[in-house]
């Protein structure tokens, strides 16, 4: 049966490539790496040399823009992106004090709002937990330990197609 490879672990495979840690040699050529890699039937983007593009799936964001020029659209925002997969969202991207992002929940809180002509821009505080992954060798007295992160973010909420575009401030 083929392995499927996840994006928390292909972030952090990425992650061992680019520091060249315990698994890959100094001078290690790429086209050895993807070779090692196809035998477990990798999607395409995982034998690339470039960083994870978003999936082809667009983030939409109806309830939010009904909610607009309510009372109840920061609640409505901020229940939508929960509901979101963490993958969804740039936070691997913004870790500050770990190496991966954590399964645990995060929170969400909208900092300030405005209508432009075609979109809804909205800056957003992310509140989640990063892990500081050791090498998970058996004898490694490392602990997985959870570290607190925070980054801000723009929504942009397309008013016709409620596509969002989430990005770095």
């Amino acid at each position: 049966m083929p392995v499927r490879i996840t994006r928390n672990l292909y972030d952090m495979l990425l992650l061992i490539w680019q520091a060249k840690l315990c698994f890959f040699a100094e001078g290690t050529d790429c086209a050895k790496i993807k070779a090692r890699f196809s035998a477990y039937s990798c999607p395409s983007w995982m034998l690339s040399k470039y960083p994870y593009q978003q999936d082809s799936e667009m983030i939409r964001l109806p309830n939010s823009r009904d909610a607009w020029k309510t009372s109840r659209f920061n609640e409505t925002l901020k229940r939508e992106l929960e509901a979101l997969d963490s993958a969804s969202l740039p936070l691997q991207q913004n870790l500050t004090l770990s190496s991966c992002v954590s399964d645990e929940p995060f929170k969400v809180m909208v900092i300030q709002s405005q209508e432009a002509s075609r979109f809804i821009l909205v800056k957003i505080a992310i509140m989640y937990s990063g892990i500081e992954a050791g090498c998970n060798c058996a004898d490694d007295p490392t602990p997985i330990d959870t570290h607190a992160e925070y980054c801000e973010l723009m929504v942009s909420i397309d008013k016709n197609s409620t596509v969002a575009t989430i990005g770095g401030v």
